[in-house]
């Protein structure tokens, strides 16, 4: 009777490890399953994700020519704009800017003042205004300046007119005139005008200040001790 007992239990063993077998062997195969239906998910979000971006590339490359129409169109305005500002705001420019306009209208000026220059804006930088203030790090790339200065001149009210024409009129300048006063003279029948200005300017790498043109005059004779009149060591050089 024991020795039926223990070989019942043994069989019953077997039945037992080979369910438990079986068991083992269907949750390795869900798990299995289950990570790989993870992976086919994984795979069709990017799948789904490259489509997209093909497709929106896609759309674009059919517009290349629009676009590239476009990108030249907002170049060419883009140097328009630029080529009205000068590069630099240098005394030695500005005033034989005025120089040569006085000589070629035919009248003088009284005097011309200069406020020192003043860096006000940075184009491209991490601030969405641009704005430099006092005692900010000026950066690298393009820069926008503004200097004031007033002018007074003397002319026949025809010259003063071309004058504020000419100034006002200059493609590859920006020029501002804040105010300006004038006074006749019934004696000389001259006017006199005061024009307070401020002019603006865009500096960067690639840009070059307009080239003031300064004449030279030779002055000066071979022999500072020679004091003969009428002789050649007198003649200015």
């Amino acid at each position: 009777m024991e020795e039926t007992k223990n070989s019942a239990l043994q069989q019953n063993m077997k039945y037992i490890l080979i369910l438990i077998g079986v068991v083992a062997l269907i949750l390795s195969y869900f798990m299995g399953y289950s990570k790989y239906q993870t992976n086919i998910s994984d795979i069709n979000d990017e799948i789904s994700a490259l489509e997209t971006r093909y497709n929106d590339l896609k759309s674009k490359e059919s517009k290349r020519e629009e676009y590239e129409k476009m990108k030249k169109e907002a170049e060419e305005k883009y140097e328009t704009v630029l080529s009205k500002f000068d590069a630099g705001l240098s005394a030695e420019r500005i005033i034989m800017d005025y120089h040569n306009i006085a000589n070629q209208i035919g009248f003088s000026f009284t005097s011309l003042s200069l406020s020192e220059p003043n860096l006000f804006w940075a184009f491209g930088t991490e601030n969405k205004d641009g704005m430099i203030n006092s005692g900010d790090t000026i950066p690298n790339g393009m820069i926008a300046s503004v200097r004031s200065y007033s002018i007074q001149v003397t002319g026949t009210y025809g010259n003063i007119k071309d004058f504020i024409k000419q100034i006002m009129s200059d493609k590859a300048k920006r020029r501002v005139p804040i105010s300006m006063s004038f006074a006749f003279d019934p004696t000389l029948h001259t006017v006199s005008c005061n024009l307070n200005v401020m002019e603006y300017a865009v500096s960067s790498e690639d840009r070059t200040e307009s080239v003031a043109d300064i004449p030279i005059y030779n002055q000066g004779i071979d022999n500072i001790f020679f004091t003969g009149m009428g002789s050649a060591a007198n003649t200015p050089q």
